[in-house]
């Protein structure tokens, strides 16, 4: 509008398509009578923002306030059929197999972010409160939006300096809190076709005798699920000397996540393998160094170098209704959260002899 007060509303999309084929001919270890199996997969992503940008100036202070919103909308579809018992050789169609198990998926997300930010600038400082009211389909309808404050602080303290070491310094302080949403329609249950095997003989399907079939799924829906809230804390130093020739900055961190989303092992007489929850509390803390420098300039060419250090201290500080969850891995050796212990730490099994 002028220059103290614009708008801003930018659309954008992104569309893929994937068409796979995977064969197994008759003889393959794997598929001794063959099989055919072909997909179909597309994801479209599409992203509103709007934003309001003012600015005040009074005397030496200066105001700025921003207002915003973000829409975004995914969308993901799968589409297949696998065929089995190929009828000939090297005639690779699904109309050369006998059997046939169909597969379709979808998959809609839904998630919108409303967003305020204040600042005040006076002498090198400057001072910002902001606070998000973000909102996702993936949650319950009781718990579908959440607000996150937050705020920051800096100091640009090298004005106040008068030395031909220091060319800039700033000073930073930080905290906010941010909130992650869990998987898609997992606040439901969910049914689907599914295939029963030890891993080693042959395979049942819920299909049967020409009959289609439904079975439940192994995670048991919570529709009461939270966000899973990371609170954090930082503040730290940026140095630069020598007319910027050299930099040097220092942060610390302490985070804290609560109701970490878990899938939390589950009584096999629910009929389920594992229960969604707020199940964990983590703490983290630590300390990046870096330190970078412009060391020799000839004719055009520079050799400069960076040096990193960095230190995290991890926990889990409390654990909801088990002593271990299972967090990802394979068979001989998994991760896992365990209270008192840091987050992801490996257990694996061993024979007794």
């Amino acid at each position: 509008f002028n220059k103290n007060y614009n708008f801003l509303y930018r659309v954008g999309t992104d569309y893929t398509n994937d068409n796979r084929r995977y064969i197994f001919p008759p003889s393959s270890s794997e598929n001794p009578m063959g099989l055919i199996d072909v997909q179909i997969l597309s994801t479209q992503l599409i992203d509103h923002n709007m934003q309001l940008n003012m600015t005040k100036n009074i005397g030496y202070l200066n105001i700025n306030l921003i207002l915003g919103q973000s829409l975004n909308a995914t969308d993901y579809n799968r589409t297949g059929i696998v065929g089995e018992n190929m009828s000939t050789y090297s005639f690779h169609q699904l109309n050369n197999t006998t059997d046939y198990t169909p597969d379709e998926y979808k998959e809609q997300i839904r998630i919108s972010s409303t967003y305020s930010n204040l600042t005040f600038g006076l002498n090198g400082k400057y001072l910002t409160f902001g606070l998000n009211r973000d909102g996702s389909s993936t949650f319950g309808k009781d718990n579908r939006f959440s607000t996150f404050p937050r705020f920051s602080f800096s100091w640009k303290f090298s004005d106040k300096l008068i030395t031909p070491i220091i060319s800039k310094g700033l000073m930073r302080i930080a905290w906010g809190k941010a909130g992650s949403e869990p998987d898609p329609y997992v606040t439901k249950n969910t049914y689907s076709l599914s295939i029963f095997s030890d891993g080693w003989g042959p395979e049942l399907s819920s299909n049967y005798n020409g009959y289609g079939g439904f079975v439940s799924g192994t995670t048991k829906a919570n529709p009461n699920i939270k966000p899973e809230i990371v609170t954090e804390l930082e503040y730290g130093t940026d140095i630069t000397f020598f007319k910027d020739k050299m930099n040097f900055s220092i942060t610390k961190y302490i985070q804290r996540t609560n109701d970490a989303i878990l899938y939390v092992p589950a009584a096999p007489t629910s009929g389920y393998a594992y229960k969604l929850a707020n199940a964990a509390s983590i703490n983290n803390k630590g300390t990046e160094i870096l330190f970078n420098a412009d060391l020799i300039e000839i004719n055009h060419h520079t050799f400069s170098t960076e040096i990193n250090y960095s230190t995290n201290e991890n926990i889990v500080t409390s654990l909801a209704d088990t002593e271990n969850i299972s967090i990802g891995g394979f068979s001989g050796a998994s991760a896992y959260a365990v209270a008192g212990e840091p987050y992801g730490i490996l257990r694996g099994n061993d024979w007794l002899y």
